[in-house]
């Protein structure tokens, strides 16, 4: 097994089986993240050019979740029949509120350490993701801003 595929396979285990510490919880629940949703990517644009396709035949989601014995709370953009990834942990998680039409749009801010299986190049991102009713169907939308190499827009519906 190459080493791609067994950091895949280690943090898909930890999708399913990690219970979340106290510590984690109270984090979660006080920026309303949950670690049972999955942001299926129907939408992404990296500066002008649209991946949407690519994104969509892969079955690519994003998805935070925790890793036991470790109080930090993780991300990671996945492409499953690729078996590739980006995951890293997450840090100064904020809240943050925009003004909108009939009331305002909730969102977390946060920077994201992350690390690619497909070419192990490393980086920090900063990331403004939101999630948000629109006709009673839950959708999100994630900005990643990356440094000086541009910015990639993620959207699509949330599974439960």
């Amino acid at each position: 097994m190459n080493r791609n595929h067994k950091y895949f396979k280690l943090i898909l285990f930890y999708f399913i089986y990690v219970p979340v510490g106290q510590a984690q919880y109270d984090q979660l629940q006080k920026f309303n993240i949950s670690l049972e949703k999955v942001y299926k990517i129907e939408s992404a644009i990296f500066d002008t050019l649209d991946y949407s396709d690519q994104y969509i035949e892969q079955n690519a989601y994003m998805k935070f979740y925790t890793i036991e014995g470790d109080t930090n709370l993780y991300f990671a953009n996945i492409m499953p029949k690729a078996q590739t990834q980006s995951f890293g942990y997450i840090r100064d998680l904020t809240q943050i509120s925009y003004p909108a039409k009939g009331g305002t749009i909730d969102a977390v801010k946060f920077y994201w350490y992350f690390e690619n299986t497909y070419d192990n190049v490393q980086g920090i991102a900063k990331i403004i993701f939101v999630e948000a009713e629109e006709d009673e169907s839950p959708e999100f939308l994630c900005l990643m801003i990356l440094n000086a190499n541009g910015y990639n827009v993620y959207s699509g519906s949330v599974l439960d």
